[in-house]
């Protein structure tokens, strides 16, 4: 009981320094290929997409099957469509009453973060086990003003 208990511990201690680097790793990967994982049941699709330094989460409700595998994919990126920072996007039809990307006869929902503010976010959780999570005052109002800094940015109207 001691050691799963150990080991319980240590693995939900050290998950976003393994989350942090899985997300380095796809953020890489994402400025020269489209890195995704897709499932597809009978009626919803869903997939997590790297793409342009983005993680991007599509659902897809009533989608059938038209074609999509299940599982890892990877397709290299054409050089005018990257967007080495990323950039927020949220598309949903339920909202807006239509779909502008997508077939109208799909109730399709888009989450687009920027990777570097996903890692920046998940910073303190990463490095906390090691320092015992005693960060100091100033530390937080620099992280706070960082976060703020990368919504003001990453929100911006193109």
């Amino acid at each position: 009981m001691q050691l799963a208990r150990a080991v319980l511990l240590f693995s939900l201690r050290h998950t976003p320094l393994a989350l942090s680097v899985i997300l380095i790793a796809l953020w890489i990967g994402s400025l020269f290929w489209i890195v995704g994982w897709t499932w597809v049941g009978p009626r919803r699709f869903f997939c997590v997409v790297g793409v342009s330094g983005n993680l991007r989460l599509v659902t897809c409700d009533n989608a059938g099957n038209y074609g999509q595998r299940d599982g890892f994919f990877w397709e290299p990126e054409q050089a005018e469509h990257r967007v080495y920072l990323g950039r927020f996007e949220l598309e949903l039809p339920a909202w807006t009453g239509r779909s502008p990307t997508y077939s109208q006869n799909l109730d399709v929902r888009v989450v687009m973060i920027p990777i570097p503010f996903l890692l920046t976010f998940l910073l303190p959780l990463a490095i906390g086990p090691f320092i015992h999570y005693r960060f100091p005052l100033w530390t937080w109002f620099v992280w706070v003003g960082v976060i703020a800094g990368e919504m003001t940015w990453y929100g911006r109207i193109e």
